[in-house]
């Protein structure tokens, strides 16, 4: 067995085994990227998505419910040496009416590490709110907003500050 394989098996706990060997999707589209990650000593990404009153992780851009819940993933990533959390919340993805602040706030309480939001922003005013509503939130990430200068980033770190939010300026 190669280093890397006795790193691996050492790092997975047993229950992460027990699900990989009940669920064997996962392993090339979940659990293979997240176990690198976990290594290598940096953060974990998910797609989550409201089912029957859950937080659920989807796997394959959103398209697959993988039936995980998402705040015991997340806190099993934390517990597995993850040192960071990109949350992308797949109901508000895209419709630039908010983060999903709910999600972000459960999810929150139950992590020490820090919280990148996902999902959601469409103009200055959501980051303030995503802001002053969770705090365990480190950051807030956007693309298309920005990219088609709906939002200007010097004026939304600007507005930031002065609502008391940390930034670089």
């Amino acid at each position: 067995m190669t280093g890397f394989l006795r790193r691996l098996k050492a790092l997975v706990s047993k229950e992460f085994k027990q699900l990989l060997r009940d669920n064997s999707s996962l392993m090339i589209g979940i659990a293979v990227p997240i176990l690198l990650i976990f290594l290598m000593g940096y953060g974990i990404s998910m797609d989550v998505k409201r089912v029957d009153g859950r937080f659920l992780v989807f796997a394959k851009g959103g398209r697959e419910n993988t039936g995980i819940d998402a705040i015991e993933w997340a806190y099993q990533g934390q517990e597995n040496g993850a040192g960071e959390l990109v949350l992308n919340s797949i109901d508000t993805d895209g419709v630039k009416g908010g983060f999903d602040i709910e999600m972000l706030d459960k999810i929150g309480h139950k992590l020490s590490i820090p919280i990148i939001a996902s999902g959601g922003a469409g103009c200055e005013q959501h980051f303030v709110d995503l802001f002053r509503a969770c705090p365990k939130v480190d950051a807030g990430l956007a693309a298309s907003i920005f990219h088609f200068k709906q939002v200007d980033i010097k004026k939304l770190k600007q507005i930031l500050a002065d609502d008391g939010v940390s930034v670089r300026l």
